[in-house]
C-alpha cells in the first residue's frame, strides 16, 4: 500500500477515536489495515489500485500462513522453479538432509542438515530439523533445530525455532480447520512439550515455554 502520511495520519485518528472506545484495554481497535482502514479511503473517494501479476497472499494470520506454504508444496505455484525469476538466497552451512531407514516424506519441502526417520507430509522442515522413528508432522512448518522424538505427532501447527517435542507427545490435530486461525496450534521459540504431553487445536505456547 502507498499512501500520503498527511492523509494516513488523519484517517488513523479519525478511526481510532471512532473504535477506541468499542476495543479491549492497550488495543487500538483499528484491526487489520483491510478491516477498517482501507475501506474508510474508498469511502472518501480518492483510492486506486493497481494490479500486479504473479502469486500474492496475505501472511498475517497463523492460517494464512499454513496455507501458503501448502500451495507451495503441492503446485510450486510458479515460484520456485522461474528461469526469468531465480530464487537468490543464503543457504545456512549445513550437511544435506538425511532420509534413513523408515523415513516417509511426501508432499513436503526438507531442508539441509535435516534427519528424518519418521513420517512428512504436507510440510516444511527447516534447517537441522529431526524426526525420530515412528514421530510423525503433518501440515505443519516447523523452524530449524527442533526435534520431533519418537512417536510424537505435530499437525496443523507452526513450530519456532529450537523447539522439542518429547516422545509421544502430540501437537495440534489431525481435525484442526485449516481456514480458522483459531484452530492453528502455535509453539514459540524455545519451547519444549514433555514426553506425553498433549497441546491441543489452537494452543498458543509462548517463547521458552514447557508443558508438561
Amino acid at each position: 500500500m502507498a499512501y500520503r502520511p498527511d492523509i494516513l495520519i488523519a484517517v488513523l485518528e479519525e478511526l481510532h477515536h471512532e473504535l477506541s472506545g468499542e476495543s479491549d484495554p492497550g488495543d487500538s481497535g483499528l484491526g487489520d489495515f483491510g478491516e477498517h482502514l482501507l475501506p474508510r479511503f474508498v469511502e472518501r473517494g480518492h483510492t486506486g489500485a493497481y494490479a500486479l501479476p504473479g502469486y500474492w497472499r496475505d501472511l498475517g494470520q497463523p492460517h494464512y500462513y499454513l496455507r501458503a506454504h501448502q500451495e507451495l508444496l503441492l503446485d510450486d505455484v510458479g515460484l520456485l522453479n522461474d528461469p526469468d525469476w531465480p530464487v537468490f538466497t543464503r543457504h545456512t552451512q549445513r550437511g544435506p538432509a538425511r532420509l534413513l531407514e523408515g523415513a516417509e516424506v511426501t508432499d513436503s519441502l526438507v531442508s539441509s542438515g535435516c534427519i528424518v526417520s519418521g513420517r512428512v507430509e504436507r510440510s516444511v522442515l527447516g534447517p537441522g530439523v529431526r524426526v525420530e522413528p515412528g514421530a510423525r508432522v503433518s501440515d505443519a512448518v516447523v523452524f530449524a533445530d527442533c526435534t520431533i522424538e519418537e512417536g510424537a505427532v505435530v499437525s496443523r501447527a507452526i513450530v519456532d525455532k529450537h523447539c522439542r517435542i518429547g516422545a509421544g507427545a502430540r501437537v495440534g490435530s489431525d481435525e484442526a480447520d485449516l481456514d480458522d486461525s483459531e484452530a492453528i496450534a502455535l509453539l514459540g521459540l524455545d519451547s519444549v512439550v514433555g514426553p506425553g504431553e498433549r497441546v491441543p487445536a489452537g494452543a498458543r505456547l509462548e517463547p521458552g515455554t514447557t508443558a508438561r
